[in-house]
């Protein structure tokens, strides 16, 4: 590491002179200003006359230029002391900023390590949801199959139970004893029936048909039990019903009052029938929601107890998030969420502080004949006057 050399060492008798010499000055300055201000303050400038105004202006004037002159002295008394001061502090921040510059690369690769591994977590954290999102979809669709045979079973099972009793309410006393001889030979056969079932996206047309053949193998297994237990059931609560539905058929072939009665009987039946099918089929529907949710934690469980990270960041590391801007639109969106969220909260003085480029921006653009206007925005003159007069006494000198 090869430096420059270290300025000479500094006087440390003439520094405590210049210094007392400068606080000393400054003392006599700032007293003789403040005088001058004091008195200043008691004066009306709305009831001077044109020459004592002049007389004042030429007065503040001297005082002015006394003022820029005794700030002068100080800095040229000062100023080789202060410059050997800072050369001899840009010798010491040199060599800390080398060590900077030279630790920069290492501090560069383990940020980019670090950012290497979030991006094998996101990487990994995004696959494992399309998994268990992938499981779900298995989830969501083999409900799907569930409840579409479910349905088509119980309107199978609700058609034929409707078809049974109206055979057998529409027989007559002619014929309703060779009738329940033809139902007790009768034995119920179940059939397949076809269903539809919306695609899931996430879901290949191989793995919808593996699901759906799994599914159906059962459901179709269960649904023949039930369907051939129900009817045969059916059956032989009818057979056991044709001595009393024999009478009841003689007692509305003259009746019309006993007809009416039957017939809502027979209606009362068929709606209490259709609760019992339609609760069946509510508690299927249930059971496979169910069973679903049931398989959407357990692949959550899955997931979590399988998962491995990647790698792990640096202890120590915070991970925040930050926005790059590559547009100007995207400024733009940054300042209006500013302006927004932000700068009702801050005073008009503060926010003319913190935004005075924009001021600045703004005056230039004024004073070059392009005007704003706004609620609450106004023109203002603003006079700056400059001493005219050379003075080269000081005005701590000048006092004296």
């Amino acid at each position: 590491m090869q430096g420059e050399a270290l300025p000479a060492l500094i006087d440390a008798h003439g520094l405590m002179n210049a210094h007392q010499h400068n606080q000393q000055m400054a003392q006599r300055a700032i007293v003789a200003l403040r005088q001058k201000a004091e008195y200043l303050a008691t004066i009306d400038l709305t009831t001077l006359a044109p020459e004592q105004g002049a007389a004042l202006d030429s007065e503040l004037n001297d005082y002015i230029v006394r003022g820029k002159n005794t700030v002068k002295v100080l800095n040229d008394t000062r100023k080789p002391f202060t410059a050997a001061l800072d050369a001899i502090k840009k010798q010491f921040t040199s060599f800390e900023n080398e060590v900077e510059e030279a630790l920069a690369p290492l501090v560069s690769k383990r940020n980019e390590w670090g950012r290497e591994v979030l991006r094998r977590q996101q990487e990994q954290a995004r696959k494992q949801q399309e998994e268990l999102n992938r499981k779900n979809a298995e989830a969501d669709y083999l409900q799907a199959v569930v409840e579409a045979i479910s349905f088509h079973h119980s309107a199978q099972l609700r058609n034929d139970l409707d078809k049974l009793n109206q055979a057998f309410y529409n027989q007559t006393l002619e014929t309703i004893d060779q009738y329940g001889q033809t139902l007790r030979a009768w034995s119920p056969s179940w059939q397949p029936f076809n269903y539809n079932v919306a695609p899931n996206s996430l879901l290949t047309g191989d793995e919808m048909l593996q699901i759906r053949a799994r599914v159906q193998t059962e459901s179709y297994d269960v649904a023949q039990k039930v369907y051939i237990q129900k009817m045969t059931e059916e059956r032989d609560r009818l057979l056991e019903l044709i001595p009393s539905r024999k009478m009841e058929l003689e007692r509305i072939a003259n009746d019309a009052e006993a007809a009416a009665a039957a017939k809502a009987r027979e209606e009362q039946e068929r709606q209490e029938r259709e609760r019992r099918l339609q609760q069946e089929e509510e508690d299927r529907k249930a059971a496979a929601a169910r069973d679903a949710e049931a398989a959407k934690m357990n692949n959550l469980f899955d997931q979590a107890a399988t998962a491995r990270p990647v790698a792990s960041v640096a202890n120590g590391t915070v991970v925040k998030k930050k926005y790059a801007a590559t547009t100007h639109k995207a400024v733009a969106a940054i300042m209006q969420y500013w302006v927004t969220n932000h700068l009702h909260l801050m005073t008009v003085e503060e926010l003319t502080k913190k935004l005075s480029f924009m001021f600045t921006a703004a005056n230039k653009a004024l004073n070059e004949g392009k005007k704003i206007e706004a609620e609450g925005l106004f023109i203002e003159d603003d006079l700056t006057t400059r001493a005219t007069r050379a003075k080269k006494d000081a005005v701590a000198e000048g006092q004296g």
